[in-house]
C-alpha cells in the first residue's frame, strides 16, 4: 500500500484507525491511541486554521513544538493528530517554581519562537499564555496550540479573525492592524508581566514589550531574549545599570569609577580613623544614591516633582536639590554607623 493509498484511507475512514479515550482538559480535544501501534495522539478539529503552518511544522519538527502526526481538510474543517504532551502546564508549574526556573521556561519559550520566526515563510503563534506552555514529565518546555497560528503575510492590511485570548492578545489582534513577529513579543511581555507581578526589574521590559504601538516593541524575539537575560545579570541590580539604554550605563560607570577614585584619595589630618570612615562612608552613599539619580532610569527618583518635569531647567534644578539632599541624609547615617565604631 503506497503512501498515496494510505493518505487517502485516513482522510476518508478519518477516526477509523484510532480509539477515543478521553476528552482533554474538558475541551473539544479528544485524546486517542493509534490500535495499530498504540502510540496516543490529540486530535483536534479546527474550523478556523493556516494549513501552511501544519504542513511546515510536519516537515520541520522542533524539540519545543508538538510533533504533527498527521493533518487533512475534511468539510471544511481541519483534523490534526499532534503529540499528546505529559506534564505541567505553566500556570500549575509556576506555583512551585522559583524565579530563576520560571525565567528558564521563559528562555525556552522564545526558543520556540526563534525557529517559528525565522521558518519560510515566517510563523506568528498569536496565543501564547501559561496554559499554552507545557514543562514535560523530563523537564523539555513546550509551545503548544497552533489553533491560532499563521502565515505572517506582510500584505494583510489587518486581521479579519479575532483569534487569541483576552489578556494576552495585541492591539492588532482586535483588527487594529495586521498580526507579526510583534504580537507574539506582546504575549511574552505580558506573559513576564503575569509571573513576575512584583519585580520592578523587569517593569521596563513589559512596557517595552507590551507598547500599543507595534514600531516601538522589541523587534524581534532576540532582543526580547537579550534584555530578559540582562536583568538576571549581577550589575543589573545596582543603580544606574538597571535599564537597557548602554549611554546610561557608560555615565553610571564613569561616575561609579570617579566616586571610588575619590574616595580612595581621601586623607584627614590626625589620627581618627573613626572620623576617616565617617567621612567616606558619608562621600560613598551620597556619590551611589547621586549616580543613580543622573542616571535617569531610576523608578522612584524619575516619579520626584521637578525630576520629572519635561523642562530641562527645573529638571537640573530639581536634581542640584534633590542631590544636596541625598547627601544630607547619608550624611546623618554615616554619622549614626560611625557613632558604633570604637575610637
Amino acid at each position: 500500500m503506497n503512501d498515496l493509498t494510505v493518505e487517502f484511507l485516513e482522510s476518508e475512514l478519518g477516526d477509523s484507525f484510532y480509539k477515543e479515550l478521553y476528552h482533554l482538559n474538558d475541551s473539544d480535544n479528544i485524546v486517542v491511541r493509534d490500535e495499530s501501534t498504540g502510540d496516543l495522539y490529540v486530535r483536534k478539529i479546527l474550523k478556523y486554521y493556516d494549513p501552511q503552518v501544519f504542513e511546515y511544522l510536519k516537515a520541520n519538527p522542533n524539540i519545543h513544538i508538538p510533533n504533527i502526526h498527521k493533518f487533512y481538510e475534511k468539510n471544511n474543517l481541519l483534523v490534526v493528530y499532534e503529540e499528546y504532551v505529559t506534564g505541567k502546564t505553566l500556570d500549575v508549574y509556576a506555583q512551585t517554581a522559583t524565579n530563576k526556573e520560571l525565567v528558564v521556561v521563559i528562555d525556552k519559550v522564545c526558543e520556540a519562537l526563534v525557529f517559528l520566526h525565522n521558518a519560510e515563510p515566517t510563523i506568528i503563534h498569536r496565543d501564547i499564555k501559561p496554559s499554552n506552555i507545557m514543562v514535560t514529565n523530563d523537564g523539555v518546555v513546550k509551545l503548544i496550540d497552533y489553533d491560532a497560528a499563521k502565515i505572517v503575510k506582510p500584505d494583510a492590511p489587518k486581521d479579519t479573525v479575532l483569534l487569541g485570548t483576552v489578556g494576552y492578545s495585541a492591539p492588532e489582534q482586535y483588527g487594529f492592524g495586521s498580526s507579526d513577529i510583534r504580537t507574539d513579543i506582546y504575549a511574552l511581555g505580558k506573559l513576564v508581566e503575569e509571573l513576575f507581578p512584583n519585580e520592578k526589574r523587569y517593569k521596563e521590559l513589559i512596557n517595552k514589550a507590551t507598547h500599543i504601538d507595534p514600531e516601538k516593541r522589541y523587534p524581534n524575539v532576540e532582543k526580547f531574549r537579550f534584555a530578559l537575560h540582562h536583568r538576571m545579570n549581577f550589575f543589573n541590580g545596582f543603580p544606574g545599570f538597571r535599564g537597557d539604554s548602554a549611554f546610561h550605563k557608560f555615565r553610571s560607570a564613569a561616575g561609579y569609577i570617579f566616586a571610588f577614585w575619590v574616595i580612595n584619595g581621601m586623607t584627614l589630618q590626625g589620627d581618627s580613623q573613626k572620623g576617616l570612615i565617617f567621612y567616606k562612608l558619608f562621600s560613598l552613599i551620597g556619590l551611589i544614591a547621586s549616580v543613580d539619580m543622573l542616571s535617569g532610569v531610576s523608578p522612584i527618583f524619575n516619579k520626584l516633582p521637578l525630576i520629572r518635569s519635561k523642562n530641562f531647567w527645573i529638571k537640573s534644578i530639581g536634581l542640584a536639590g534633590y542631590i544636596v539632599f541625598m547627601f544630607f541624609i547619608s550624611f546623618i547615617f554615616a554619622g549614626i554607623f560611625a557613632s558604633f565604631l570604637p575610637d
